[in-house]
């Protein structure tokens, strides 16, 4: 990757920042052989967040936005992992009276 480049990323690592403030819950979903945005990146996103704010689910079979091929069976239980985990933040806003919701 050109020194530009790299850089430009560098600075927008989220290791770069403190976001244990952010009030929001996060589900990471990241292809372990992404070629544009390295892996370890969404761990250091989940590590910047405050405790228990952020689920990952790596897998092995996305690239950067695109699935290779077929999905495999490992990745599809672990994005069923992950859309239970949308789908129950959904439910947890849902809930919220709506000046909670604000």
């Amino acid at each position: 990757m050109p020194p530009r480049l790299r850089d430009g990323f560098a600075a927008l690592s989220p290791a770069r920042y403190d976001l244990t403030e952010l009030d929001a819950r996060l589900i990471l979903v990241h292809g372990k052989d992404d070629p544009a945005v390295p892996f370890t990146e969404s761990f250091a996103l989940s590590d910047a967040v405050a405790p228990g704010m952020a689920d990952l689910y790596l897998l092995e079979g996305l690239d950067h936005v695109d699935f290779r091929s077929e999905i495999g069976f490992g990745d599809q239980i672990i994005l069923l992992g992950a859309a239970q985990a949308v789908l129950a933040e959904r439910d947890t806003i849902a809930a919220r009276s709506p000046e909670q919701s604000r």
